[in-house]
């Protein structure tokens, strides 16, 4: 499913950058066979190298505006999972519903994601997909994967692709608010659920005039970074590579690295510690992987080099390291 599809085509076609970026397919982030998931399943509630089965990446409440509660209202599963979520008015207003806390610091993100039952989104059903909005989700979760095929680089289109998605829906629902007869955010349960189906509606019937009233100031920066992230990542690997670990785990005879995130993380020989002491940034690496195990192969610096865990050595000729 389209990544832009919530957001009505009229708006879209004031942002042009935004047009075929959502066909880039991940298909590294199998969501119906969830990778993140260990193999047996584990409950190790420290580990950020993966998922508990009955969470996954579903840790996470999204921030619903009304056209899209009103679009989920008239489908089940989510019309009774909505019902019960706002029987906590906390984060419920005529703008939506969002979040009943604050956002996590990026560090306790980190151990807790994909970890932490307290974190479950209100909206999950389980199963394969496991989302009881699929269909009305917003853009925090349609743009977000937990491994990317061009590594670092279509990590960032995915990011600046939400960060564009996401200032589109909070705008759209105060848009609505300010041309509709909004109730106040305490009114009944009832008189919301009525707004949202109207917002919706109104939705289905956004044109040229409502973009236009729609405000895009605040987004170049994103905007240029999306025109930029256009281009393919570059494939080729350079003559020199120095190691930038973010992180590892030694399973057995093999090591799990990481280079941009914990979640990409490649699954290689343990050997391949050897092979990166070696990589100095003036040494060329195909050099250093003559002198190195033969369970080092091309495959192996090709993995390292997507993720991030090898880059390109700089002019100076300094090398990098190897993150524990």
């Amino acid at each position: 499913m389209s990544a832009i599809e919530h957001i009505p085509p009229a708006l879209r076609a004031r942002l042009p950058e935004l047009d075929g970026l959502d066909e880039n397919s991940e298909p590294r982030a199998t969501c119906e066979n969830c990778v993140m998931v260990a193999r047996p399943p584990q409950r190790d509630p420290g580990s950020p190298w993966a998922f508990f089965d009955d969470l996954r990446c579903c840790t996470h409440h999204p921030a619903l505006p009304n056209y899209l509660l009103g679009r989920a209202l008239a489908r089940q599963p989510a019309a009774g999972l909505i019902r019960r979520r706002m029987d906590d008015r906390q984060g419920v207003s005529a703008w939506g519903i969002r979040p009943q806390q604050p956002p996590l610091s990026p560090a306790a993100l980190e151990h807790r994601f994909g970890r932490d039952p307290a974190l479950i989104c209100p909206f999950w059903v389980g199963g394969q997909l496991a989302c009881g909005i699929w269909y009305d989700r917003t853009a925090s979760c349609r743009t977000w994967f937990c491994r990317h095929e061009e590594g670092h680089h279509g990590a960032q289109r995915w990011w600046r692709m939400g960060d564009v998605l996401s200032a589109l829906e909070v705008r759209l629902g105060a848009y609505f608010v300010r041309i509709g007869d909004a109730p106040a955010d305490d009114a009944p349960i009832a008189d919301l659920l009525a707004w949202y189906a109207w917002c919706a509606q109104r939705a289905a019937r956004f044109d040229e005039s409502d973009a236009a009233a729609i405000e895009l100031a605040g987004l170049e920066r994103v905007r240029g970074d999306l025109v930029r992230l256009r281009t393919p990542a570059e494939r080729a690997l350079p003559e020199r590579l120095v190691p930038a670990v973010s992180g590892m785990q030694i399973e057995g005879e093999s090591v799990r690295l990481a280079g941009y995130s914990s979640y990409d993380a490649a699954l290689v020989p343990r050997a391949t510690l050897a092979f990166l002491a070696l990589l100095d940034g003036v040494r060329p690496w195909r050099e250093a992987l003559a002198q190195s195990d033969p369970a080092v192969d091309e495959d192996v610096v090709r993995a390292l080099f997507r993720i991030g865990a090898l880059e390109a050595a700089d002019d100076s000729g300094a090398g990098g390291s190897v993150a524990g």
